[in-house]
């Protein structure tokens, strides 16, 4: 999480594009998942950008996303 005064300057995005790489290097990695509350001002959107999909799941009251990576 990024607090919001520091939000909307690329520290997100450029933690996430490390994140997601580092993981698609590992060789038995198949996919990266994640969970949202899906409210006003919810991250899904961001997520969206990068390729993420809600799976239909739902855990602990939080939606469920996932990056496929083959």
């Amino acid at each position: 999480m990024i607090d919001a005064k520091y939000q909307n300057k690329g520290y997100g995005q450029e933690a996430l594009n490390l994140i997601i790489e580092r993981v698609r290097k590992k060789p038995k990695a198949k996919a990266l998942t994640l969970s949202v509350v899906r409210a006003e001002g919810s991250a899904d959107a961001f997520y969206k950008k990068f390729g993420f999909d809600f799976t239909g799941k739902v855990e602990g009251g939080e939606h469920v996303m996932k990056l496929a990576f083959w």
